[in-house]
């Protein structure tokens, strides 16, 4: 017993030997980066010795880029000694942000982010998380909430071209005020977004490809019920939308609300609309959602006709989207991209998204 005593405090002096000196060598290594780093200036790093926990504290973080300054009087940065490939990051409750030397106050409330990582994968990030409580911009209420989650997935075998990785993607943005950032008259309400999907990378994500000049970028994604509501005002979206050969989205989004006349009566008090076109408009959109057949999506058909499944096994989770009915009082209108156009129905709305393109591509 007292040979197994001696060995188990022999144990922990080297253990938190390791930790201490480990911790003080980081915090030199920041500091000796940091010299270089035209972006980046710390004014002091310091070993974090917190018992658990492995990591420094920042002091007076800047990030200075292409006119916008960020600055954190202060962060800590740590892993758990248990999982040390899952690093977080607390941030401070006051942040100020300049943008062409015109300073804002950010406030947040127990705001902090996390990311794990896979060191048997090139390090591709497995997970990253980022939220916050009440946001302030200025001083005026910004948000009541932010919640985000990004996670590795399979690839599935209904994929876009070009596509190398895959994460899902989940969302909860809470009673955000979109009057705070615009000077642009907007109706009084706030706006908030939540749901799920899935996003298609051409790189996967890892500390690497994140610095070099080619950032991955996306081909396409996929969502099975998004919630977005204004106001009083609420629709759902649905639907699969990839990176045509020419760089434009195509694909289908259905839109789901059962505040459509709400929407053109908003409009027609902006002035947007006359009261005769919103009633004419109205009635479209009535016929419109009564002929859409519940049908296999426009991306999926696009997999199916240039057999980009081909050498894939089939999934049972990703069976091909179809897009249930609506409710009752509740319109269903297909967004279609295809061809580099935008059709609501089969009205034209003018040109297709991009998706965003490595230069030279």
């Amino acid at each position: 017993m007292r040979r197994l005593l001696l060995f188990v405090i022999f144990l922990a002096v080297i253990l938190g030997g390791l930790w201490l000196g480990g911790e003080t060598l980081l915090a030199r290594m920041i500091r000796q980066n940091m010299q270089d780093q035209a972006m980046l200036q710390l004014q002091d790093v310091t070993p974090l010795r917190d018992p658990g926990r492995f990591g420094v504290r920042g002091a007076q973080l800047t990030i200075d880029s292409d006119g916008r300054k960020i600055t954190l009087p202060e962060l800590t940065v740590w892993a758990p000694l248990s999982r040390l490939n899952s690093l977080h990051l607390s941030l401070p409750p006051r942040i100020e942000l300049a943008v062409l030397d015109q300073p804002q106050e950010i406030g947040l409330d127990d705001a902090g982010a996390s990311v794990t990582v896979a060191p048997l994968n090139g390090m591709a990030i497995r997970q990253a998380t980022a939220h916050s409580g009440p946001v302030t911009l200025g001083g005026q209420p910004l948000a009541e909430a932010a919640d985000l989650d990004v996670s590795l997935s399979r690839l599935g075998y209904a994929v876009p071209r070009g596509a190398a990785t895959s994460y899902d993607v989940k969302i909860d943005l809470q009673k955000a005020d979109p009057r705070v950032l615009t000077p642009v008259e907007i109706p009084e309400g706030t706006l908030s977004i939540t749901g799920a999907g899935r996003v298609w990378l051409d790189r996967i994500l890892t500390p690497e490809t994140l610095q070099s000049g080619r950032h991955p970028l996306p081909v396409g994604f996929r969502t099975d019920g998004m919630h977005i509501s204004f106001a009083d005002l609420d629709l759902r979206l649905m639907g699969r939308v990839l990176r045509d050969a020419s760089g434009y989205a195509e694909g289908e989004v259905m839109i789901y609300t059962a505040d459509a006349p709400a929407i053109l009566d908003l409009a027609v008090q902006q002035n947007l609309l006359k009261p005769g076109a919103a009633q004419m408009i109205g009635k479209a959109l009535q016929q419109l959602s009564d002929d859409t057949p519940d049908t296999q999506s426009e991306s999926e058909r696009t997999l199916a006709d240039t057999g980009l499944n081909a050498g894939r096994v089939a999934q049972p989770d990703l069976d091909p989207m179809h897009f249930p009915k609506p409710a009752e009082g509740e319109l269903r209108l297909p967004l279609t991209f295809k061809g580099g156009k935008t059709m609501l129905g089969p009205l034209p709305l003018g040109p297709a998204p991009l998706f965003a393109q490595a230069e030279g591509a």
